[in-house]
């Protein structure tokens, strides 16, 4: 097992292959965003690596805080995932959490047996773009929305997101550095990335992201606490779906936290249904 801060170019590119290839294969990534772009960008982190032979069978992508730790990890059918997960918690604080990546990740049936507790459910929502039909937004007095300018509305945006999200564990306290990362993904599209301003002042926004011909997201809404209720995520949302719809996609996904009653009300009224989940499991030594 090899442990490094940063990956070789051919590490790097052999992870993302296979994340690649499983993605394709089970319709889920099993390595998020934020850890695809770090490994594209060439970030420092914790990286353990699995090699059996001269094949990379397994990776992890381990952050820590101190006395906590959170984890993905990537696990090939040539893999040892209890090799890996015994390395993880080698570079790991005294607590230790792990995402799982949808309903049939392995994972989800090795982590209990091996000591860790279920703490968290992320659902994945989809709904066809056709119909139900979809409202025409209503907009607060005084908003406009145009689209996303990149080199222009970097601050601004990091300012709103970082204030609706405030404690959020993923979506918190973004730096430039991230969002510029997400630029550079072959997905980022600011035709996408709607804006909502009041007054000349950024209040909202909604962030879609197109996955293939086919399916779409919700990637994120933020609205700015001085606008909450004032009904603008309802808008923002109707906002990009349709803008999905009008893109030619048949589906379109979101995730949500599975304690979110506010928001799981407002995506099951608009016909959102569960379609899988991922799972975060913590253990503490």
């Amino acid at each position: 097992m090899a442990l490094a801060t940063t990956l070789t170019d051919e590490e790097a590119r052999t992870v993302l292959r296979i994340r690649d290839s499983v993605a394709a294969a089970t319709g889920t990534s099993p390595l998020s965003d934020r850890v695809v772009g770090a490994i594209r960008a060439g970030a420092a982190g914790q990286h353990v690596v699995q090699i059996a032979g001269r094949e990379v069978v397994g990776y992890a992508h381990v952050e820590s805080t101190g006395r906590d730790a959170v984890a993905e990890v990537l696990v090939t059918a040539d893999g040892d995932a209890v090799g890996l997960l015994d390395a993880v918690r080698n570079v790991a604080g005294p607590t230790l959490r792990i995402w799982t990546r949808g309903d049939d990740a392995p994972l989800n049936e090795v982590l209990p047996k091996l000591g860790y507790v279920l703490t968290r459910t992320l659902l994945q929502l989809r709904r066809p773009l056709a119909a139900p039909a979809l409202d025409t937004p209503t907009w607060p007095a005084g908003v406009s929305v145009r689209t996303f300018s990149v080199g222009q509305d970097e601050a601004a945006w990091l300012a709103v997101n970082n204030a609706a999200f405030a404690g959020h564990p993923e979506q918190s306290g973004w730096s430039f550095a991230e969002i510029s990362a997400r630029e550079r993904e072959p997905w980022f599209d600011p035709a996408g990335f709607f804006l909502a301003e009041s007054d000349g002042r950024l209040v909202g926004f909604h962030w879609t992201k197109t996955h293939s011909d086919e399916l779409g997201e919700v990637y994120v809404i933020g609205v700015d606490p001085s606008m909450q209720g004032k009904r603008l995520g309802e808008a923002l949302l109707l906002h990009g779906l349709i803008h999905l719809r009008l893109s030619g996609l048949r589906t379109v996904m979101l995730y949500v936290e599975s304690d979110n009653r506010n928001a799981l009300a407002l995506y099951e009224g608009l016909g959102f249904t569960r379609w899988d989940a991922d799972r975060m499991f913590s253990r503490a030594d």
